[in-house]
């Protein structure tokens, strides 16, 4: 019934956001290559970043969705947190309101009451395409780190780093569009914590399409010079170049 009722309403949300959206584009251009030509690590949350050591690497650094939930497990703090589902904003709204670090949020954050001087939204737009310009619009893909990609580019990134991508989720046929929402039951093995969807709801992912997004990525990266990598251990992706974590460490801290 949710599905159904966020797919008929879909077109109305973009038109409101799109034209509320100006009012707010602002906020977002204090970042506009803040990190030039400096390496920024991207952190997803696949179950492989508990064994990845994050607390040994020393640069720039965006995590996604809910990466609060392994604060308590290591000294690493993310320095931009990106989220672009409305499921996952309900969920972590009180934490988000909570932190001090800057956070990056569609702009149905806005709606959903996320305010607060740290806190910046961005505009999903409905095409896939890779955007060069983080405050007119961000292509989605249906995966949140193909959002970071686009921000790690606007903050003037020239090397890209990719851990915790394990592109694989247990359970699920998720290399077929599968766009429905659903509640997670019982304890979550697709993350790298067990409480990450824990009898809470969640969008089945998409791993075609996410697919699409990072090809996306890959080909504008290549024309712009940006380079990226993927150091998820074990990861299951094959769109990026593959380094070991020992080389991702020296990247990242030698930059």
């Amino acid at each position: 019934m949710l599905s159904s009722f966020l797919n008929k309403t879909r077109w109305i949300r973009i038109f409101f956001f799109k034209v509320v959206f100006r009012l707010f584009r602002n906020r977002l251009y204090p970042y506009k290559d803040i990190l030039r030509g400096k390496t920024i690590l991207i952190v997803g949350n696949g179950p492989s970043l508990n064994r990845t050591p994050l607390d040994s690497f020393n640069c720039p650094s965006i995590g996604m969705n809910k990466i609060n939930l392994i604060f308590s497990r290591v000294k690493w703090r993310p320095s931009y947190i990106v989220c672009n589902n409305g499921l996952v904003m309900r969920q972590a709204k009180n934490v988000y309101k909570g932190l001090e670090i800057p956070i990056f949020l569609d702009f149905k954050g806005l709606v959903l009451g996320l305010w607060g001087k740290h806190i910046s939204y961005f505009l999903t737009r409905r095409e896939d395409s890779f955007s060069d310009d983080f405050t007119l619009g961000v292509g989605a893909s249906a995966t949140v780190t193909y959002t970071a990609l686009q921000l790690a580019y606007y903050m003037g990134a020239s090397k890209i780093i990719l851990v915790g991508i394990d592109h694989r989720f247990k359970g699920f046929n998720s290399d077929k569009s599968i766009r429905r929402i659903e509640r997670y039951k019982g304890v979550d093995d697709n993350h790298f914590d067990p409480n990450y969807f824990k009898n809470k709801y969640w969008g089945i992912p998409d791993l075609h399409d996410s697919e699409k997004g990072y090809n996306n990525a890959k080909i504008f990266f290549e024309e712009q010079g940006v380079e990226i990598y993927d150091a998820t251990i074990d990861g299951a992706l094959e769109v990026f170049t593959k380094i070991s974590i020992e080389n991702a460490m020296e990247m990242c801290n030698h930059d």
